[in-house]
């Protein structure tokens, strides 16, 4: 906000000088002194808001993505905002939650087998951090909402560690 008034002031400043000028150039000028580049987020720490993009539309993706945002906002110091707009970066990717049909002494039992490969775009579009979080069907027991649950929260530990690393440097 104090850029923007900043830059405002500097447009009206400018506004006595420039009355010599022919208009198009004064507002030419005037948009050249407002225009301000919000700073780019150029390492992890940098980050204090992040925006969770869809995470494609496989089986049991926006339960995951919805898990991963309830766990950023639990336990974690990023603040999670509605649009890319807001965010320093914003996490993308794929995630799916496939079910098995597992047959076990005569019972038929769901295993999962989550997926989710994600990557954190900085402002300027320049890749900060990947990763990939995958559980074997054999080890990834339970209903679609635990197991999904433990996917983000992997993640989410994931992000949290490299964000300390990077703060360590």
């Amino acid at each position: 906000m104090k850029l923007l008034i900043m830059a405002i002031l500097a447009g009206f400043t400018l506004m006595p000088v420039l009355a010599d000028e022919p208009k198009d150039k004064q507002v030419e000028s005037v948009k050249a002194t407002v225009a301000i580049e919000v700073p780019a987020v150029e390492k992890l720490s940098d980050i204090k808001k992040i925006f969770i993009a869809p995470l494609g539309t496989g089986e049991g993706a926006e339960l995951i993505r919805q898990k991963i945002i309830t766990q950023l906002m639990k336990s974690n110091p990023l603040v999670v905002v509605e649009s890319p707009d807001q965010a320093d970066a914003t996490l993308n990717g794929v995630a799916e939650l496939n079910g098995h049909l597992v047959l076990y002494r005569g019972c038929g039992r769901t295993r999962y087998s989550p997926e989710l490969l994600v990557r954190l775009i900085g402002r300027n579009k320049q890749m900060l951090w990947t990763d990939d979080v995958i559980i074997s069907k054999f080890f990834a027991s339970g209903n679609a909402s635990k197991v999904s649950s433990d996917v983000a929260d992997k993640l989410v530990k994931n992000l949290t560690e490299a964000i300390e690393l990077d703060n360590s440097k």
